[in-house]
């Protein structure tokens, strides 16, 4: 389902006013989609502002746009969202995005070893066994605590959408961009473990959330449907921590890298000429996330009838 949240939200009345602002990383500002950019590598393709502009968001007039902030920028963690990015959401916002934890992770740092050569098999999976390298945990309370951060912020009634992140590969039968069968499943688990990550933090934000604010912290799933998600779909390989475990996965066989249905990637492969682009959502990959940010706010915050 493209929505984690089934029941409605707790006390917001319907709202024809949208003030939208964008935070995160990366996947927030618009990094991949090829498009001119500005400071940060903010894109006008970035999801929140494909979103905000869509002409079918504003279908018969039954919302309006009541302004929009990008301040989200590539490179961001959790600690510098919180210190240079949470401070501009106003009391007049109504509707916050974002993307957070994938910097936290090292995710980016990864990637460039792939592409320096050095990339065992568990390059990505070592990261998600939970060795020391990375406390999950804290990472899931760091998350929160931004969440909670950024909704005290914004109008009481307001709702904060955290997106998740695309699943990179299709998992093809081949090397794909370079990558093994092994280190394609491991990436996926990687990002597989850092999204269901998200998806908790959210839940502990909407339940340890300043008495008498509603959480309206809502999930918006990047990942494809959960029919593709594979139960024990990763094996970490001999020789590496945590030799044997088992981690579930998602493929991705329409979106993903090097997919088999003729369809263009919502990932951009690694490229010398595009480095700072590797690894980062194509302009159809944010209109897929632009998408259910529009279904998701159409749900939570339906405009006035």
């Amino acid at each position: 389902a493209v929505l984690a949240v089934t029941t409605p939200p707790v006390g917001a009345a319907p709202v024809t006013s949208i003030r939208m602002v964008a935070l995160g990383d990366s996947f927030s500002s618009g990094v991949g989609a090829l498009s001119s950019w500005t400071s940060c590598g903010r894109s006008s393709e970035a999801w929140a502002s494909k979103a905000y502009s869509s002409p079918q968001l504003m279908a018969g007039s039954r919302y309006q746009r009541g302004g929009f902030s990008m301040v989200a920028c590539a490179g961001a963690t959790t600690a510098t969202i919180a210190r240079d990015q949470v401070p501009l959401v106003s009391s007049t916002d109504n509707v916050a995005t974002l993307t957070a934890g994938g910097n936290d992770i090292g995710f980016s740092s990864l990637v460039m070893r792939c592409l320096g050569g050095s990339c065992p098999g568990n390059v990505f999976a070592v990261m998600a066994t939970g060795d020391a390298s990375l406390d999950w945990w804290a990472l899931e309370n760091r998350l929160a605590s931004l969440y909670r951060s950024i909704r005290s912020r914004m109008a009481i009634d307001g709702h904060l959408y955290v997106m998740t992140y695309p699943i990179p590969f299709a998992v093809s039968p081949v090397v794909c961009n370079g990558f093994t069968i092994a280190e394609q499943r491991a990436a996926n688990a990687l990002t597989t473990r850092l999204d269901d990550t998200i998806v908790r933090a959210v839940s502990l934000a909407n339940r340890t959330m300043t008495a008498g604010r509603p959480g309206n912290v809502h999930v918006v799933e990047w990942r494809p449907p959960a029919s593709q998600r594979v139960a024990n779909g990763y094996t970490v390989p001999p020789g590496y921590f945590g030799a044997g475990r088992t981690f579930d996965t998602y493929d991705d066989p329409i979106s993903g890298m090097c997919n088999s249905a003729g369809y263009r990637p919502n990932i951009q492969g690694i490229s010398l000429a595009l480095i700072g682009n590797s690894f980062h959502p194509t302009a159809p990959g944010y209109q897929r996330a632009a998408l259910r940010l529009f279904q998701s706010l159409w749900y939570h915050q339906p405009p006035a009838r």
